[in-house]
């Protein structure tokens, strides 16, 4: 789970700050929990968006209710504890309950797809299937998925869908020449 990009909103106060990239960097225990993450923000918390003194990069993420997990949801939007550590530094593997300080109380959400993330996730499918690949696929933007479309070298026509929301595969196929 760890590197996977989400977007997140604030949910209380409500448009405390704009939406934000939430790129998780490592799982963290907590007292009992051990549900927590560390996520990179993108762009970074400035002091007055949280109440804070310094710019935050590296927060802690914690699921708001029991039962959810932010490593395998399928339930979206995800309501997260938005807090940091006021003593242990930040990355640490283990924190002391004591020392986590809510700052907000966020929604998170997969981060929508970019033309490139589909190029990349369709080039990433082609090696894991074994298929033969050309560097010159073509993206076509629809209202709900990318299409990407390209010749395979030696190989055949490859044309795949891929949903914006979360970038999962919805179809995928190449036909032999």
């Amino acid at each position: 789970m760890t590197g996977k990009s989400l977007r997140m909103t604030s949910y209380e106060p409500e448009n405390a700050y704009s939406p934000r990239t939430i790129t998780l960097r490592g799982s963290v225990s907590c007292g009992e929990r051990d549900d927590y993450f560390w996520a990179e923000v993108d762009p970074v918390f400035d002091p007055p968006a949280l109440g804070l003194v310094n710019s935050l990069s590296l927060i802690l993420l914690a699921p708001r209710f029991v039962g959810d997990a932010i490593s395998k949801s399928a339930n979206w939007p995800l309501h997260v504890y938005v807090c940091r550590t006021r003593k242990t530094p930040a990355g640490s593997k283990e924190v002391p309950a004591d020392d986590v300080q809510i700052l907000n109380w966020g929604l998170l959400e997969p981060r929508p797809i970019t033309r490139s993330d589909a190029l990349r996730i369709a080039k990433d499918e082609c090696v894991r299937l074994g298929w033969p690949l050309n560097e010159h696929m073509t993206v076509k933007r629809g209202v709900f998925c990318f299409t990407v479309w390209g010749g395979g070298r030696k190989g055949g026509n490859l044309c795949m869908k891929i949903r914006k929301k979360d970038g999962a595969i919805l179809q995928s196929s190449l036909t032999p020449r």
